[in-house]
């Protein structure tokens, strides 16, 4: 799915500007605008998100069994569906 550009990964946003990486345990990590991320990935039309953090909540909103997705959210959208063609071509 990355490689047909239909997903993404992106990091899980962070309360201060640093250059480490982070997971969703880390005190610095930034649950609230995570979950605006999210919230704004599924207006704008995303099918499939995968994220591990059980706080982090939306309809689309998938888990792993193997702690894969605790560093980063996967995020889909299919490009057949209008509503994420509308996102692209004209924003949300």
């Amino acid at each position: 799915s990355h490689f047909k550009g239909e997903c993404f990964d992106v990091r899980p946003l962070k309360k201060r500007a640093s250059r480490t990486a982070l997971d969703f345990r880390n005190s610095n990590y930034d649950r609230s605008k995570t979950q605006n991320l999210v919230n704004l990935f599924i207006k704008a039309g995303a099918t499939k998100i995968i994220f591990d953090d059980r706080q982090v909540t939306g309809s689309v909103i998938r888990r792993t069994s193997d702690r894969s997705h605790e560093n980063h959210l996967h995020v889909c959208f299919d490009p057949k569906l209008s509503k994420s063609r509308k996102s692209c071509e004209v924003g949300i």
